[in-house]
C-alpha cells in the first residue's frame, strides 16, 4: 500500500508538471497581449483543460459491480489481488454517487467493499463500507444518503477494528467478501434484507439517528455534519422502544394496560402447556372455555398462549396466537421442535371463535382459501411494484398444498389411537386473523412447512426497521403482514 501511495504521487507530479508547462507556454505567448479576444482564448483553453482534468481518473480503478435486486441494491468491490493498488474512493464516479467524496480516510486506508441499499419506498439510502489499511486492519463505516442522493452523514461502525474478524483480518475479510458476492449471485435464493440500523429521529431533535439493535448494540445521534456515537449503556437503554413509532408505542402501552387488567396465565399440571384466560371482558367465560379446550386437546405438545401471544384487542375482536411445539408431554430438558402456530380470533359480541368457515362457508376448498390470501397479497404487490409477484405467490401456495396433502396422507396411515391431534386442519395453513377493520394475512410466522420464507423477493420496510432472517434461530422476527379489508373479504366470498 505504501507503493500505491508513491504511485499516486508520481502520477500527480506528472500531471502537475504537464499543467505547469502548458500554462507557462500559453502565458509566454500572451505576455504582451491584452486584447479581449486573446483573453477569451486564454479562458477557453483553461476551461478546456479543467474539463479534461475533471473527467479523467487519476488511477485506473479496476473494481467490479454486482446487482442484488436491481435496481434496489448494488455492491462495488475490489478483488483481493488488487488491494494495495487503489481503493474505491479513488474512482471519481463511485465517490460522487455514493458519498465517498465526503469521507476522510487515513493515508493508507482504502475502501475495498461498498454495499448500497437503495429501496425506492425508503426515505434514505443505506451504504456499508469496509476499508483495509497497510497493517491489514479492517474498519466498517455506514453512510446515509437521502432520496435525492445528498450526503446526510457517516459513522464509524465501531471504535475498535472490525469486530467480526479475528487476528488474520485480511484473509477473513477476503473470505467474507467472496461469500457476500457468491450469495448475491445466487438468483434462486430468497434473500432477506436485514438492515443494520433503525434509521429515524429517535430523540426527536430534528436530526436522523442510527440505532443498531443487533449485537453489538450501537446508537448514533445525528448532528450537523454527521453522527455522534453514544455510550453502549445508553444504546442498551433504547432497546425497550422495540423500534416503534410514537403511535405504535401508544398502542403497545394500551395493550400492556389491557393485559394487566384483564389477562391471567394458567398451566396444565405436569404438562408444558401455558394458556391465557380473560376476565372482565365481554363473553369472557365462553372465550376461556374454548381456549381451555384447545389447551387440553394439545396437552401432549408444548403449547404456549402467553401474554406475549396476545396479538390484537379491538372493540369487536380479540386475537391470541397459539404456538405449538412437539414434546414428550412432560417438562422437557431438550428444546422442543416447532410444529406450527395458529391465530385464534374471538368475536367479543358473541364469544365465538371466528374461522375461515365463517367467511367462506362450511365446505370451503383450498382454492377458496388461497383466493382470499391473494386479496391481501395483491394489495401489497400493487403498493410496491417489483417486490412481490403473482409467480412467487403461486409457488409458495403450491408448496403449502403439497405439504397439506402429505400431512393428510400421513394422518390417514396412523392407527386411530396414534392419531392424537395429527389431523390437518386446512385453516392452520392459512396463517391469518381478523381485526375490526378486516383480515391480516401473516407470512413467516409458522415453521410448520420447514421453509418459513414469505412469497416475496426480499423484505422491505418503509422505516427500515429490523426484520431478521430465518438463519438467526427460533427467536427471529421474520414476519410480514398483508391487510385485506372486510369489503374485499365479502367481495371475494360472494364472487
Amino acid at each position: 500500500m505504501k507503493q500505491m501511495g508513491k504511485h499516486k504521487r508520481k502520477q500527480y507530479v506528472i500531471l502537475l508538471g504537464i499543467l505547469i508547462v502548458v500554462v507557462f507556454l500559453f502565458g509566454c505567448q500572451n505576455h504582451n497581449t491584452d486584447s479581449q479576444a486573446d483573453m477569451g482564448s486564454s479562458e477557453e483553453l483553461t476551461s478546456g483543460l479543467d474539463s479534461v482534468l475533471s473527467q479523467i481518473e487519476i488511477i485506473d480503478v479496476k473494481y467490479k459491480e454486482v446487482w442484488n435486486f436491481e435496481p434496489y441494491s448494488k455492491t462495488y468491490y475490489i478483488e483481493p489481488e488488487n488491494w494495495g493498488m487503489y481503493g474505491l474512493e479513488d474512482s471519481t464516479r463511485i465517490a460522487s454517487i455514493t458519498g465517498l467524496d465526503h469521507m476522510t480516510f487515513a493515508d493508507d486506508e482504502q475502501v475495498v467493499f461498498l454495499q448500497t441499499f437503495d429501496y425506492q419506498v425508503c426515505d434514505y439510502i443505506e451504504e456499508f463500507i469496509y476499508t483495509i489499511t497497510a497493517d491489514n486492519m479492517v474498519q466498517e463505516y455506514i453512510i446515509i444518503m437521502d432520496r435525492e442522493g445528498t450526503f446526510r452523514g457517516a459513522a464509524k461502525e465501531q471504535e475498535e477494528y472490525f469486530y467480526v474478524l479475528g487476528e488474520n483480518k485480511e484473509e477473513e475479510l477476503k473470505e467474507y467478501i467472496l461469500g457476500e458476492i457468491e450469495e448475491i449471485g445466487n438468483k434462486f435464493f430468497y434473500y432477506t434484507y436485514v438492515p443494520g440500523y433503525v434509521i429515524s429521529d429517535l430523540n426527536e431533535d430534528g436530526y436522523i439517528d442510527l440505532y443498531r439493535p443487533s449485537f453489538p448494540v450501537a446508537l448514533y445521534f445525528g448532528k450537523d455534519g454527521g453522527f455522534e456515537r453514544r455510550p453502549e449503556e445508553e444504546a442498551l437503554d433504547w432497546q425497550w422502544i422495540d423500534y416503534c413509532s410514537q403511535e405504535e408505542l401508544a398502542e403497545q402501552e394500551r395493550m400492556n394496560t389491557f393485559i394487566e387488567e384483564h389477562v391471567s396465565i394458567k398451566k396444565i399440571e405436569n404438562r408444558y402447556v401455558v394458556y391465557a384466560q380473560f376476565h372482565d371482558i365481554s363473553n369472557a367465560e365462553l372465550i376461556n372455555e374454548q381456549i381451555r379446550k384447545l389447551a387440553e386437546e394439545n396437552k401432549d405438545y408444548y403449547v404456549s398462549m402467553s401474554i406475549d401471544d396476545i396479538i390484537y384487542v379491538g372493540e369487536k375482536y380479540l386475537v391470541v396466537l397459539m404456538r405449538t411445539r412437539t414434546s414428550d408431554g412432560e417438562y422437557y430438558t431438550e428444546p422442543p421442535v416447532d410444529d406450527g402456530s395458529r391465530y385464534l380470533t374471538f368475536d367479543l359480541k358473541t364469544g365465538n371463535m371466528i374461522t375461515l368457515k365463517d367467511i367462506l362457508g362450511e365446505n370451503y376448498a383450498y382454492d377458496d382459501m388461497t383466493n382470499l390470501m391473494w386479496k391481501a397479497y395483491e394489495n401489497k404487490m400493487n403498493e410496491v411494484p417489483d417486490q412481490y409477484s403473482k409467480e412467487l405467490f403461486d409457488e409458495y401456495y403450491a408448496r403449502v398444498l403439497k405439504e397439506y396433502n402429505e400431512d393428510l396422507q400421513s394422518a390417514e396411515e396412523l392407527m386411530p389411537e396414534d392419531k392424537g391431534n395429527r389431523n390437518p386442519v386446512l385453516e392452520d395453513y392459512a396463517q391469518c386473523y381478523f381485526t375490526d377493520d378486516g383480515m391480516v394475512v401473516v407470512y413467516g410466522c409458522s415453521v410448520r412447512f420447514g421453509w418459513p420464507v414469505p412469497p416475496v423477493n426480499y423484505y422491505l420496510n418503509e422505516r427500515l426497521e429490523m426484520i431478521e432472517s430465518e438463519e438467526y434461530g427460533d427467536d427471529r422476527e421474520d414476519v410480514i403482514e398483508h391487510f385485506c379489508s372486510w369489503e374485499e373479504i365479502y367481495d371475494e366470498a360472494e364472487g
